[in-house]
């Protein structure tokens, strides 16, 4: 266990304190630029959720619902289907039916804006057909019921304590029960216990009520995907029982919302574990272990870059599993391979076996390694570790049972956080109490001693620490400060910890090498920002006494003691190492799960590499499935600073190639955005050394600007013994000859503008000849061939 001098019990209750005080950062709407992103592992709705009976279905759609509001107040009297609405407040805080995002001072703005329903956070429910639109909902909007008619904090606020609750469920003939939901929420400002924060409550009398916990995501964060599932075994209450009622509860927390959507009482199939949660331990065993939801970890993850020297071994694989099976499944086990692509190089037998997995059970499968990626520059590319959960029964829903982790070993760039999710999250110091001006947050890297030597001598080779990039986030406390005409400053820290028997320590009063205090404006919004560390031909040079040196980066913030923050991602398997807080000369882990949105470029010994950034950029028209063409004309703008750290913006205009290439660059991330045909796609590009990084690009778009042209396509002698030419007056890309039956005669790709064809070969009938352009258009003529 590592060695905490914060306690983290105070840590996570200053965040609350400071949630309930001041604005969590809820994204300006026009400011919401991160991209759409899919976790690696979530439970999604199945399209038949048990092979058993469906006993209560509810979407909320119905035009009943109607009625059981009227210009965004509830009607709990009208509450439809057997429904009931209560509030225990006695201030009429019901939950009512929406089809529009919460309200309120936190969720919406300040002002009038607080009562402008924030549609970003609206449950992005399964059963609705129109992606971006909605056909209802069960809302409950905190902050609103917490706002002044001024639009501002109610002082005092009132927590919640209000439900919505089912008819009578009938499970007679049912021997196991569960529960499927969608939802979306976020929660503050009290800690999750019994009693307090979101709970399904589930009687089989009216009178008895059994609690279960149903967040996904820690106070004062929202969760990983919208919507987010809970689906769980409700047997132990309901089954086989003539009257069953749900009750969704929530209690204790005065902000900001909660959604729920299609619900699902149904009987599961009986055999069926999940993969909840994975676990690939670098280079020391795991601290600690918990199974409470959101806290599930506290340990050591592969970085998601690592330098090739400094890469550690592998030590243990591991799982956490949950049976949604209606029977007990026994000896269940896990196997795991590391993957480089599609090569294998390492895997393991079967793990011990869980002899009983009980209906419901939550259980953990530990499997050792001691694996080791060869320490030297062939190592470097992207990896992923991948395995497989499987009991002596048959299970019946496996697509939930494997696992995978990507990660990359790169030349000089050491980074927690996934460029294409990095401000899915964010982190700050200044959540925290007792935080000041200097106070910081850093990730800890570690290190190998040298193999090499500085030529002529005998002298360890050093490692040169360059400098690090982070992610600037577009969040609201960021913008109160440069709206005010502020900035922040920013300064970058280095130390080396010292080994103290098995704990490694920090001596905060002294970093090895420093950067600039460096000033941080709303130029530099929703970029990755480069603070290069400063240089004297000293300070700058490393040398780990030991392999597994830690080393502990700082980012430290001055801004009047006002928030600001940077990004984090919640993606990515989160690492203690990847998410700590540093308050005067004291550190330890947050409790947060994401990782800091920050990369420390740090360069073997008299080395400098720059890379090249290398974007394709298509197109798949969707009304011709696999057909991928350049997205001509897309402009691509590429986010840099210049030697004096000033944000510039660059934009290129896509060519018939769709290949844009921009070289000499450091290491580190760079933001972009790609525009094409009125969508906006934005993430990043990691340089990793000397060699090229590319980027695929691909739109979905329909086509438009060369239809007309298509028209005037031309095919001659038609009928045809032998040749056939094809006119054009549109550039095209690609023809495809088929038969009547589809089967493709002869492919030419990039044909000039007028291409023959000899189609003398060809049995005697009719051919098809389609012409794609550029843009994904096509036009398809009849040749016959005589």
């Amino acid at each position: 266990m590592r060695k905490f001098t914060l306690v983290l019990s105070m840590l996570a209750m200053g965040s609350v304190v400071f949630g309930q005080q001041l604005n969590n950062a809820q994204h300006r709407l026009s400011e919401m630029t991160d991209t759409p992103v899919k976790a690696e592992f979530q439970n999604t709705k199945r399209d038949v959720i048990g092979a058993g009976d469906i006993l209560f279905n509810e979407k909320f759609d119905s035009s009943l619902w109607h009625t059981a509001q009227a210009d965004g107040v509830a009607i709990p009297a009208n509450m439809p289907n057997g429904w009931t609405a209560v509030d225990n407040t006695g201030n009429n805080f019901f939950w009512r039916w929406s089809v529009d995002g919460p309200r309120g001072r936190y969720t919406a703005g300040a002002g009038t804006a607080a009562f402008v329903p924030n549609q970003n956070h609206r449950p992005k429910s399964t059963s609705d057909a129109d992606p971006a639109g909605e056909n209802g909902f069960m809302l409950l909007e905190c902050d609103f019921y917490n706002t002044t008619s001024e639009g501002q904090m109610a002082n005092p606020t009132i927590s919640m304590d209000s439900y919505f609750q089912s008819r009578a469920i009938d499970a007679t003939e049912n021997p196991a029960v569960s529960i499927y939901f969608e939802q979306w929420h976020r929660f503050c400002c009290a800690g999750y216990a019994t009693g307090i924060g979101p709970k399904l409550f589930v009687s089989n009398n009216g009178t008895d009520w059994t609690e279960y916990a149903v967040h996904k995501a820690n106070i004062n964060q929202t969760p990983k995907v919208n919507p987010s599932v809970v689906e769980m075994s409700i047997s132990s209450v309901a089954a086989n029982q003539s009257t069953v009622y749900l009750r969704f509860h929530h209690m204790g927390q005065s902000h900001y919302h909660w959604s729920v959507d299609d619900i699902t009482v149904y009987e599961p199939v009986p055999y069926d574990t999940r993969v909840m949660n994975y676990w690939a331990d670098f280079g020391e065993e795991r601290m600690s272990y918990y199974t409470t939801v959101g806290f599930e970890k506290l340990f050591s993850a592969a970085p998601f870059y690592s330098a090739y020297h400094a890469f550690q071994n592998f030590v243990a694989s591991r799982a956490l599993l949950q049976n949604f099976g209606a029977s007990t499944m026994s000896d269940v086990t896990i196997t795991t391979k590391f993957m480089k692509g599609e090569t294998e190089l390492h895997s393991a037998t079967a793990s011990p076996a869980v002899a009983v997995h009980a209906i419901g059970a939550l259980d953990s499968i530990e499997q050792t390694h001691n694996f080791q990626i060869p320490r030297v520059t062939e190592s470097i590319g992207a990896y992923h570790v991948t395995g497989l959960a499987f009991g002596a029964e048959d299970d019946e829903l496996p697509g939930n049972n494997n696992y995978r982790y990507n990660f990359n070993i790169t030349e000089n760039v050491f980074g927690f956080a996934d460029p294409a999710t990095a401000s899915t999250d964010r982190q700050s110091p200044f959540s925290y109490v007792g935080s000041v001006d200097g106070d910081g947050i850093g990730v800890v890297f570690i290190m190998n001693q040298p193999t090499t030597t500085i030529p002529g001598t005998t002298i360890p080779a050093p490692f040169v620490a360059r400098g690090v990039n982070m992610h600037i986030n577009s969040d609201v406390y960021n913008w109160d400060i440069w709206e005010a005409g502020n900035v922040a400053y920013l300064q970058v820290d280095l130390y080396q910890g010292t080994l103290n028997g098995e704990e490694w320590e920090f001596d905060f009063t002294t970093p090895i090498i420093a950067s600039e205090s460096t000033p941080i404006d709303s130029n530099m919004v929703n970029t990755w920002v480069y603070i290069p560390f400063i240089a004297d031909g000293a300070a700058e040079n490393i040398t780990p006494a030991v392999d597994g040196q830690q080393y502990f980066v700082a980012v430290r913030m001055f801004t009047n003691n006002l928030r600001f923050f940077i990004g984090a991602d919640k993606f990515i398997q989160p690492s203690y190492y990847g998410n700590l807080l540093c308050l005067g000369n004291q550190f330890g882990w947050t409790g947060m799960t994401a990782n800091i949105s920050m990369e420390l470029v740090i360069d073997n010994y008299a080395a400098n590499p720059t890379g090249t950034a290398r974007f394709v950029v298509e197109n798949e028209n969707p009304q011709i499935p696999g057909v991928v063409h350049p997205a001509v004309g897309a402009t691509l703008t590429f986010f840099s600073q210049n030697e004096s750290g000033v944000a510039i913006e660059t934009s290129y205009v896509l060519d018939n190639t769709g290949i844009v290439e921009i070289g000499s660059l450091r290491s580190g991330t760079y933001a972009y955005t790609v525009e094409y045909m009125g969508e906006t796609k934005r993430s990043g590009i990691t340089v990793v050394g000397s060699g090229v990084s590319e980027k695929h690009v691909m739109f979905g778009k329909v086509g438009i600007e060369s239809r007309a042209t298509l028209s005037g396509v031309k095919l001659y002698p038609n009928p045809t013994t032998n040749v056939v030419t094809i006119e054009s007056p549109a550039a095209i890309s690609r023809i495809v000859v088929s038969n009547i039956v589809g089967q493709t005669m002869d492919v030419i790709n990039n044909p000039v503008e007028n291409q023959t064809l000899s189609v003398g070969s060809y049995a005697t009938g009719v051919y098809m000849v389609t012409l794609f352009d550029n843009n994904g258009n096509s036009t398809t003529q009849r040749l016959i061939k005589q």
